[in-house]
């Protein structure tokens, strides 16, 4: 049996598993969200970087974001 103290779901098939991950904690990424950059010439170099600082403080402060599934495993050989 797991620790009650660790963070877990059990499923009963492994295509709702998979399903349960595809299709929750679905998040822009952070770069995405933070992070802009324009060009503004023909070089490399003629561009323009923009770091939105109220959304990256909203991300330090953004519980969510450890809520993210890191492991998954299928035992094939359950009954």
């Amino acid at each position: 049996m797991l620790d009650r103290k660790l963070s877990y779901r059990l499923f009963s098939s492994a295509s709702q598993a998979l399903d349960y991950v595809s299709q929750s904690h679905r998040q822009v990424s952070f770069l995405q969200r933070c992070y802009n950059n324009y060009k503004t010439g023909p070089l490399e170099s003629d561009s323009l970087s923009h770091v939105d600082v109220g959304k990256l403080h909203e991300e330090i402060y953004n519980n969510t974001r450890f809520q993210t599934c890191s492991t998954v495993i299928v035992d094939c050989a359950m009954p």
